[in-house]
């Protein structure tokens, strides 16, 4: 493809990508084409290959995404294509930004689809004096989840009734 039409595809892409979005109060634009039903990312064909909407947006108007780095949102909106929203950055900000801004929060406990255990039940395991290896075996936990959770590294917004 020659540089000029290569130029002119590239506009007529993101044109279409753009035209295909909500611009929201907030200064989000929602990508609305497909969106990824397991991450929650929108997604687009560009040059027959199927990526991700914010992913295209940036290379589109920023360039390529270096090796090692992915598009990290600063507005937590996964369908968000504002490439004034995103920044390069590795998985370790991206996992510094979730814990500072609480994304996981509505994960926790109970809330946690593999959770193993109640509130109510930490609680009992909090107040329980018997060996970590008799409570493990009551609640169908390992020893070292009880002395964890006893230890205060999980399930910290318990408190021992």
């Amino acid at each position: 493809m020659k540089i000029v039409d290569e130029a002119k595809y590239l506009a007529k892409r993101r044109a279409t990508l753009f035209a295909n979005a909500i611009r929201k109060e907030i200064g989000c634009v929602e990508f609305q084409g497909y969106a990824d039903k397991v991450t929650g990312y929108g997604y687009s064909k560009f040059f027959g290959k199927t990526v991700y909407a914010h992913r295209l947006a940036w290379e589109l108007d920023c360039g390529p995404i270096p090796d090692g780095l992915q598009i990290n949102h600063t507005c937590d909106n996964k369908l968000c294509i504002n490439t004034a929203h995103m920044y390069l950055g590795t998985h370790l900000d991206n996992m510094s930004d979730a814990k500072e801004r609480a994304r996981f929060k509505r994960f926790r406990g109970e809330q946690n689809a593999q959770a193993k255990l109640t509130e109510m039940d930490v609680m009992q395991i909090l107040g329980d004096r018997r060996t970590h290896h008799s409570i493990a075996a009551e609640f169908g936990v390992s020893r070292s989840a009880v002395q964890i959770i006893k230890a205060g590294k999980r399930w910290r917004h318990v408190q021992q009734g």
